[in-house]
């Protein structure tokens, strides 16, 4: 199992988007800089504004769904790798329920042919917030030899 190691301010800063954003689920992403320093950057969760606009394609709403502007995120991206960095991790929460990879997550994060993860992040976040507080948090990396995401070792430091 792959350790994943991140700092507790990290986890706070994520911990407290989910919060505010609760009963909705929150969403971003954490960058790595070239000097291993990890910074959170919240996203706004369009899922309910899809919703609404086409609720055949976006049948969920923002409660158990979320859906992050994919063009903010490959900037963030493609700024990283400038001076160095990496996509850390992409983060969201679950409402009122644990923190694990959805059968919904796999196929949202997943390749459409399951051959790797949509984004190049080192791994894949969750946070599970209950009644308005943190309840845990758990780490997910994708096996390419299980064509699935597994759940790694979270160390918070």
């Amino acid at each position: 199992m792959e350790t994943i190691k991140i700092h507790q301010q990290t986890l706070d800063e994520i911990n407290a988007h989910a919060v505010k954003e609760y009963p909705r689920e929150c969403c971003g992403w954490i960058i790595q800089q070239k000097n291993g320093q990890l910074s959170y950057h919240a996203a706004e969760n369009l899922q309910d504004k899809y919703h609404r606009l086409d609720p055949e394609t976006y049948p969920r709403s923002s409660k158990d769904a979320f859906l992050m502007d994919t063009l903010k995120l490959n900037r963030a991206i493609e700024e990283a790798q400038l001076s160095g960095g990496t996509l850390f991790s992409i983060v969201h929460s679950h409402i009122d329920c644990e923190a694990y990879f959805s059968e919904e997550d796999e196929i949202q994060m997943s390749t459409p042919d399951k051959t790797g993860p949509v984004f190049p992040a080192k791994c894949y976040l969750v946070v599970s917030i209950r009644e308005k507080k943190p309840s845990g948090s758990a780490a997910f990396v994708y096996s390419g030899s299980h064509n699935k995401f597994l759940a790694a070792n979270l160390v918070v430091e």
